[in-house]
């Protein structure tokens, strides 16, 4: 049997991209202030090695014009995370380490996957819902729609490169097909 994947639009992806911004930018500026406080040699080094990491990461972003939500971005912020271990700040160690978590999972592609078991849908945890808890799945003129039993209703305008070779009359046929099958 064939199971379909479909990506959805990120919708929130230019907010992630200036959050990451704010976060290296005051981290930029929070391992400069550092200098004026007293610390062991090596935490000074760790200093400037982050300054130099976040200004890799800005230089990136403004020379290439490339989304500053990258794994570039999740690296820098990982390691800030170590830096502000070895400077002593566990507030800050435990922040960055947790950005750069959740930075992680903002980066991973939201995609709709329709198998044998349901529909799974890429929320935060993944939700799989079973087939008899579907109404109707169609995907129409580039609209992707599922419709719950539970009143729910979800629908995605998506642009042609997110389902690929999908061709739509099966792809709804599939859908029909599965909504139809005993559980």
């Amino acid at each position: 049997m064939t199971n379909y994947q479909i990506i959805l639009p990120n919708d929130k992806a230019k907010a992630y991209n200036r959050i990451s911004l704010l976060v290296l930018a005051i981290n930029l500026l929070a391992f400069g202030l550092s200098f004026f406080k007293p610390h062991p040699l090596p935490a000074y080094i760790a200093a400037m090695v982050m300054m130099f990491v976040i200004s890799f990461a800005f230089f990136l972003y403004i020379s290439k014009n490339v989304k500053l939500q990258n794994k570039v971005t999740i690296v820098a912020i990982g390691l800030s995370a170590i830096a502000w271990l070895l400077l002593g700040d566990y507030m800050l160690m435990f922040l960055m380490a947790l950005v750069a978590i959740v930075s992680y999972f903002t980066l991973q592609k939201p995609i709709v996957f329709f198998l044998e078991e349901g529909v799974a849908y890429p929320s935060f945890p993944k939700k799989m819902y079973a087939w008899s808890d579907v109404n109707q799945v169609i995907l129409k003129n580039n609209i992707l729609t599922i419709d719950l039993k539970n009143n729910q209703l979800m629908q995605f305008t998506l642009p042609d490169e997110n389902f690929a070779g999908i061709k739509e009359v099966e792809f709804n046929e599939y859908c029909e097909g599965m909504i139809g099958l005993p559980s």
